[in-house]
Protein backbone atom coordinates (compact mmCIF):
# COMPACT_ATOMS: atom_id res chain seq x y z
CA UNK A 1 0.00 0.00 0.00
CA UNK A 2 1.50 3.23 -0.80
CA UNK A 3 2.08 6.11 1.63
CA UNK A 4 -1.20 8.37 0.45
CA UNK A 5 -3.41 4.91 1.08
CA UNK A 6 -1.81 4.10 3.95
CA UNK A 7 -2.27 8.20 5.53
CA UNK A 8 -6.26 6.94 4.81
CA UNK A 9 -6.58 3.70 5.98
CA UNK A 10 -3.70 3.22 8.93
CA UNK A 11 -5.72 -0.31 10.28
CA UNK A 12 -5.69 -1.71 6.91
CA UNK A 13 -3.19 -3.99 7.68
CA UNK A 14 -4.48 -5.16 11.14
CA UNK A 15 -7.88 -5.57 9.50
CA UNK A 16 -6.62 -7.66 6.18
CA UNK A 17 -4.75 -9.99 8.99
CA UNK A 18 -7.69 -10.34 11.04
CA UNK A 19 -9.80 -11.23 7.43
CA UNK A 20 -7.01 -13.82 6.66
CA UNK A 21 -7.14 -15.37 9.78
CA UNK A 22 -10.66 -15.60 9.61
CA UNK A 23 -11.07 -16.78 6.62
CA UNK A 24 -13.30 -19.56 6.49
CA UNK A 25 -15.34 -18.83 9.88
CA UNK A 26 -18.45 -18.46 10.23
CA UNK A 27 -19.13 -14.81 7.99
CA UNK A 28 -17.11 -16.82 5.01
CA UNK A 29 -19.23 -15.97 1.99
CA UNK A 30 -18.29 -19.45 0.47
CA UNK A 31 -20.32 -21.68 3.52
CA UNK A 32 -23.18 -22.95 1.56
CA UNK A 33 -25.75 -20.31 3.35
CA UNK A 34 -24.31 -17.31 1.78
CA UNK A 35 -23.85 -16.73 -1.86
CA UNK A 36 -22.10 -14.05 -4.15
CA UNK A 37 -23.69 -12.60 -6.48
CA UNK A 38 -22.30 -11.24 -9.36
CA UNK A 39 -24.16 -8.60 -11.53
CA UNK A 40 -24.07 -5.49 -13.43
CA UNK A 41 -24.86 -2.23 -12.43
CA UNK A 42 -25.31 0.61 -15.11
CA UNK A 43 -22.52 -0.78 -17.04
CA UNK A 44 -20.64 -1.88 -13.63
CA UNK A 45 -19.50 -4.93 -12.31
CA UNK A 46 -20.85 -5.13 -8.46
CA UNK A 47 -21.98 -7.89 -6.57
CA UNK A 48 -23.68 -8.75 -3.13
CA UNK A 49 -23.72 -11.62 -0.46
CA UNK A 50 -27.12 -13.10 -0.18
CA UNK A 51 -27.50 -15.31 3.24
CA UNK A 52 -31.03 -17.56 2.89
CA UNK A 53 -31.53 -19.28 6.98
CA UNK A 54 -32.10 -23.26 6.23
CA UNK A 55 -35.53 -24.16 5.93
CA UNK A 56 -36.65 -20.66 4.51
CA UNK A 57 -39.63 -22.24 3.00
CA UNK A 58 -39.64 -20.98 -0.84
CA UNK A 59 -43.93 -20.99 -0.74
CA UNK A 60 -43.96 -18.28 1.84
CA UNK A 61 -43.22 -14.72 1.25
CA UNK A 62 -40.12 -14.00 3.56
CA UNK A 63 -38.65 -10.89 5.47
CA UNK A 64 -35.87 -9.28 3.85
CA UNK A 65 -33.16 -7.17 5.67
CA UNK A 66 -30.64 -4.98 3.59
CA UNK A 67 -27.40 -4.78 5.40
CA UNK A 68 -24.96 -2.09 4.67
CA UNK A 69 -20.97 -2.17 5.61
CA UNK A 70 -19.44 1.14 6.69
CA UNK A 71 -16.74 3.46 4.49
CA UNK A 72 -13.84 0.98 4.42
CA UNK A 73 -15.56 -1.86 5.10
CA UNK A 74 -17.40 -4.91 2.56
CA UNK A 75 -19.97 -7.31 3.27
CA UNK A 76 -18.00 -10.42 4.51
CA UNK A 77 -16.81 -7.80 7.31
CA UNK A 78 -20.59 -6.88 7.84
CA UNK A 79 -21.71 -9.99 8.20
CA UNK A 80 -19.51 -10.89 10.90
CA UNK A 81 -19.38 -7.65 12.97
CA UNK A 82 -23.33 -7.42 12.67
CA UNK A 83 -24.55 -11.25 13.31
CA UNK A 84 -27.26 -10.92 11.34
CA UNK A 85 -27.50 -13.96 9.94
CA UNK A 86 -28.13 -15.00 13.50
CA UNK A 87 -31.24 -12.97 13.19
CA UNK A 88 -32.06 -14.59 10.33
CA UNK A 89 -31.91 -18.25 11.62
CA UNK A 90 -34.19 -17.06 14.33
CA UNK A 91 -36.94 -15.56 12.27
CA UNK A 92 -36.83 -16.66 8.38
CA UNK A 93 -35.67 -13.98 6.99
CA UNK A 94 -33.07 -13.17 4.14
CA UNK A 95 -30.30 -11.24 4.61
CA UNK A 96 -28.39 -8.92 1.75
CA UNK A 97 -25.34 -7.28 2.52
CA UNK A 98 -23.98 -4.68 0.00
CA UNK A 99 -21.12 -3.82 -1.33
CA UNK A 100 -19.75 -0.54 -2.51
CA UNK A 101 -17.07 0.67 -4.48
CA UNK A 102 -13.30 1.24 -4.05
CA UNK A 103 -10.12 0.98 -5.66
CA UNK A 104 -9.00 -0.34 -2.20
CA UNK A 105 -9.50 -4.20 -3.03
CA UNK A 106 -12.14 -4.91 0.11
CA UNK A 107 -11.96 -1.67 1.40
CA UNK A 108 -15.18 -0.60 0.45
CA UNK A 109 -16.79 2.91 0.17
CA UNK A 110 -20.66 4.04 -0.57
CA UNK A 111 -21.70 7.65 -2.34
CA UNK A 112 -23.14 9.37 0.97
CA UNK A 113 -23.40 13.09 -1.08
CA UNK A 114 -20.59 14.67 1.27
CA UNK A 115 -17.28 12.92 1.52
CA UNK A 116 -13.65 12.87 -0.05
CA UNK A 117 -14.17 9.13 -0.55
CA UNK A 118 -14.15 7.13 -3.80
CA UNK A 119 -18.09 6.36 -4.35
CA UNK A 120 -18.86 10.18 -3.71
CA UNK A 121 -16.36 11.96 -5.52
CA UNK A 122 -17.26 9.34 -8.58
CA UNK A 123 -20.78 10.07 -7.74
CA UNK A 124 -21.36 6.56 -8.07
CA UNK A 125 -25.45 5.75 -7.87
CA UNK A 126 -25.67 3.10 -4.86
CA UNK A 127 -29.53 3.66 -5.19
CA UNK A 128 -29.91 2.94 -8.15
CA UNK A 129 -27.48 -0.46 -7.43
CA UNK A 130 -30.16 -0.96 -4.14
CA UNK A 131 -32.87 -0.67 -6.60
CA UNK A 132 -30.95 -3.02 -9.20
CA UNK A 133 -30.08 -5.52 -5.88
CA UNK A 134 -33.64 -5.80 -4.64
CA UNK A 135 -34.94 -6.62 -8.27
CA UNK A 136 -32.09 -9.24 -8.35
CA UNK A 137 -32.69 -10.71 -4.74
CA UNK A 138 -36.52 -11.17 -5.98
CA UNK A 139 -36.14 -13.28 -8.45
CA UNK A 140 -34.54 -15.48 -5.93
CA UNK A 141 -36.39 -15.23 -3.27
CA UNK A 142 -39.84 -15.60 -1.87
CA UNK A 143 -39.38 -11.81 -0.47
CA UNK A 144 -42.52 -10.12 1.16
CA UNK A 145 -42.52 -6.89 -0.50
CA UNK A 146 -44.17 -5.72 2.74
CA UNK A 147 -41.22 -6.71 5.11
CA UNK A 148 -38.08 -5.51 3.83
CA UNK A 149 -36.35 -3.40 5.79
CA UNK A 150 -32.46 -1.48 5.11
CA UNK A 151 -29.80 -1.31 8.17
CA UNK A 152 -26.45 -0.12 7.52
CA UNK A 153 -23.38 0.87 9.67
CA UNK A 154 -21.62 4.60 9.35
CA UNK A 155 -21.35 5.36 5.70
CA UNK A 156 -23.74 2.05 5.34
CA UNK A 157 -26.15 3.59 7.79
CA UNK A 158 -26.41 7.40 5.72
CA UNK A 159 -27.00 5.60 2.98
CA UNK A 160 -30.02 4.08 4.70
CA UNK A 161 -31.12 7.65 5.56
CA UNK A 162 -31.06 8.33 1.49
CA UNK A 163 -33.03 5.13 0.84
CA UNK A 164 -35.82 6.32 3.85
CA UNK A 165 -35.88 9.62 1.63
CA UNK A 166 -35.83 7.78 -2.03
CA UNK A 167 -37.43 4.51 -1.60
CA UNK A 168 -40.00 4.91 0.85
CA UNK A 169 -42.26 3.10 -1.44
CA UNK A 170 -39.22 -0.13 -1.13
CA UNK A 171 -38.08 0.20 2.76
CA UNK A 172 -40.56 -0.33 5.62
CA UNK A 173 -37.80 1.00 8.27
CA UNK A 174 -34.77 1.34 8.66
CA UNK A 175 -32.16 1.32 11.05
CA UNK A 176 -28.80 3.48 10.72
CA UNK A 177 -25.63 2.87 13.68
CA UNK A 178 -23.02 5.58 14.01
CA UNK A 179 -24.44 7.63 11.63
CA UNK A 180 -26.51 10.72 10.50
CA UNK A 181 -28.44 11.86 7.59
CA UNK A 182 -26.56 13.55 4.23
CA UNK A 183 -29.27 13.54 2.47
CA UNK A 184 -29.42 16.98 0.42
CA UNK A 185 -32.61 18.79 0.85
CA UNK A 186 -34.28 18.76 -2.59
CA UNK A 187 -33.42 14.72 -2.13
CA UNK A 188 -35.55 14.20 1.27
CA UNK A 189 -38.99 13.37 -0.70
CA UNK A 190 -40.78 10.43 1.59
CA UNK A 191 -43.63 9.98 0.50
CA UNK A 192 -44.71 8.88 4.13
CA UNK A 193 -43.69 8.47 7.18
CA UNK A 194 -40.80 5.77 7.81
CA UNK A 195 -40.49 4.42 11.02
CA UNK A 196 -36.23 4.75 12.00
CA UNK A 197 -34.28 3.37 14.94
CA UNK A 198 -31.15 4.89 15.41
CA UNK A 199 -28.47 3.44 17.55
CA UNK A 200 -24.90 6.07 18.39
CA UNK A 201 -22.07 5.51 20.88
CA UNK A 202 -21.46 8.73 22.75
CA UNK A 203 -17.98 8.29 22.82
CA UNK A 204 -18.17 7.79 19.17
CA UNK A 205 -14.87 9.88 17.58
CA UNK A 206 -15.59 9.14 14.14
CA UNK A 207 -19.31 10.25 13.43
CA UNK A 208 -19.52 12.72 16.31
CA UNK A 209 -22.74 12.79 18.50
CA UNK A 210 -23.34 16.35 18.14
CA UNK A 211 -21.81 16.82 14.52
CA UNK A 212 -18.90 17.99 13.22
CA UNK A 213 -15.50 16.85 12.03
CA UNK A 214 -14.53 13.75 13.88
CA UNK A 215 -10.92 13.83 15.46
CA UNK A 216 -10.71 10.24 14.40
CA UNK A 217 -12.69 10.70 11.11
CA UNK A 218 -10.31 9.15 8.07
CA UNK A 219 -13.07 10.89 5.58
CA UNK A 220 -12.63 14.90 7.37
CA UNK A 221 -15.62 16.37 6.06
CA UNK A 222 -17.87 18.32 8.68
CA UNK A 223 -21.09 15.81 9.26
CA UNK A 224 -24.66 17.32 11.49
CA UNK A 225 -25.34 15.65 14.79
CA UNK A 226 -27.49 13.10 15.79
CA UNK A 227 -30.45 15.12 17.26
CA UNK A 228 -30.32 17.28 13.69
CA UNK A 229 -31.29 14.12 12.23
CA UNK A 230 -33.50 12.71 14.60
CA UNK A 231 -35.55 16.28 14.67
CA UNK A 232 -36.00 16.11 10.78
CA UNK A 233 -37.71 12.69 10.77
CA UNK A 234 -39.59 13.31 14.01
CA UNK A 235 -41.04 16.33 12.43
CA UNK A 236 -41.62 14.59 8.85
CA UNK A 237 -43.64 11.51 10.68
CA UNK A 238 -45.72 14.09 12.24
CA UNK A 239 -44.95 12.84 16.01
CA UNK A 240 -44.20 15.53 18.97
CA UNK A 241 -41.20 16.30 19.49
CA UNK A 242 -40.62 15.75 23.08
CA UNK A 243 -39.55 11.86 23.21
CA UNK A 244 -42.89 9.82 24.47
CA UNK A 245 -41.22 6.96 26.26
CA UNK A 246 -37.71 6.95 27.51
CA UNK A 247 -35.79 3.88 29.48
CA UNK A 248 -32.04 2.84 29.75
CA UNK A 249 -30.40 -0.57 30.36
CA UNK A 250 -27.06 -0.20 31.68
CA UNK A 251 -24.83 2.42 29.40
CA UNK A 252 -27.63 2.32 26.91
CA UNK A 253 -30.22 5.07 26.91
CA UNK A 254 -33.53 5.23 24.38
CA UNK A 255 -36.05 7.56 23.44
CA UNK A 256 -39.06 6.94 21.81
CA UNK A 257 -41.03 9.39 19.84
CA UNK A 258 -44.26 8.06 18.90
CA UNK A 259 -46.23 5.13 20.26
CA UNK A 260 -45.08 1.34 19.04
CA UNK A 261 -48.07 1.01 16.64
CA UNK A 262 -47.50 4.31 14.71
CA UNK A 263 -46.74 4.44 11.07
CA UNK A 264 -43.80 6.51 11.86
CA UNK A 265 -42.11 5.56 15.24
CA UNK A 266 -38.75 7.13 15.57
CA UNK A 267 -36.47 5.12 18.48
CA UNK A 268 -32.97 6.53 19.45
CA UNK A 269 -30.60 4.44 21.57
CA UNK A 270 -27.63 6.78 22.72
CA UNK A 271 -24.49 4.08 24.00
CA UNK A 272 -22.80 6.11 26.99
CA UNK A 273 -19.44 3.57 26.67
CA UNK A 274 -20.12 3.07 23.16
CA UNK A 275 -17.79 4.42 20.01
CA UNK A 276 -18.44 3.74 16.49
CA UNK A 277 -18.80 0.23 16.42
CA UNK A 278 -22.00 -1.85 16.28
CA UNK A 279 -23.79 -2.40 19.70
CA UNK A 280 -23.98 -6.17 20.77
CA UNK A 281 -21.29 -6.78 17.56
CA UNK A 282 -17.91 -7.44 16.97
CA UNK A 283 -15.59 -4.94 15.73
CA UNK A 284 -12.94 -5.85 13.32
CA UNK A 285 -11.07 -2.48 13.36
CA UNK A 286 -8.72 -2.98 16.57
CA UNK A 287 -11.01 -0.92 19.59
CA UNK A 288 -8.30 1.52 20.12
CA UNK A 289 -9.16 3.11 16.94
CA UNK A 290 -12.81 3.12 16.86
CA UNK A 291 -13.79 2.61 20.62
CA UNK A 292 -15.65 -0.07 22.53
CA UNK A 293 -18.72 -2.06 21.38
CA UNK A 294 -21.61 -1.63 24.16
CA UNK A 295 -23.14 -4.89 25.55
CA UNK A 296 -26.39 -3.85 26.91
CA UNK A 297 -28.20 -4.09 24.01
CA UNK A 298 -27.76 -5.75 20.61
CA UNK A 299 -28.67 -3.94 17.86
CA UNK A 300 -29.83 -6.43 15.43
CA UNK A 301 -31.78 -8.03 17.75
CA UNK A 302 -33.63 -5.02 18.62
CA UNK A 303 -33.74 -3.81 14.74
CA UNK A 304 -35.52 -7.24 14.44
CA UNK A 305 -38.06 -6.26 17.18
CA UNK A 306 -38.77 -3.12 16.10
CA UNK A 307 -38.84 -4.06 11.82
CA UNK A 308 -41.52 -6.91 12.46
CA UNK A 309 -43.82 -4.24 14.20
CA UNK A 310 -43.55 -1.80 11.16
CA UNK A 311 -44.77 -3.65 7.95
CA UNK A 312 -45.15 -1.28 4.85
CA UNK A 313 -48.91 0.01 4.82
CA UNK A 314 -50.74 -1.31 2.23
CA UNK A 315 -51.20 1.23 -0.21
CA UNK A 316 -52.37 1.66 -3.69
CA UNK A 317 -49.66 1.01 -7.05
CA UNK A 318 -50.05 4.37 -7.67
CA UNK A 319 -49.06 5.15 -3.99
CA UNK A 320 -45.79 3.53 -4.76
CA UNK A 321 -44.87 4.57 -7.97
CA UNK A 322 -45.42 8.64 -6.14
CA UNK A 323 -43.26 7.23 -3.32
CA UNK A 324 -39.94 6.25 -5.54
CA UNK A 325 -40.22 9.26 -7.55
Amino acid sequence: MDASRARRFPFAGALRERLKQRRGGPAAADDGRCERIELRVQGEARYYLLYRPPGLDPARPAPLILNLHGGGGNPEQQRRDTGMDAVADAHGCAVVYGAGTSPLGPFLTWNVHVSQTYATRRNIDDVGYVQRVMEDVRGRVNVDPRRCYAAGFSMGGILCYTLACELSGVFAAVAPVSAVMQTPPDRRRPGRPVPIIHFHGLRDRNCVFDGGIGPNARDPVPRPGVRESIAWWVQHNGLDPEPSARGRRGAAEFEQYGADDHPGTVVLWMLHDGGHTWPGGETTIPEARVGPVNRDIAASRLMWDFFRRHPLPVLSGKDYEEMEG
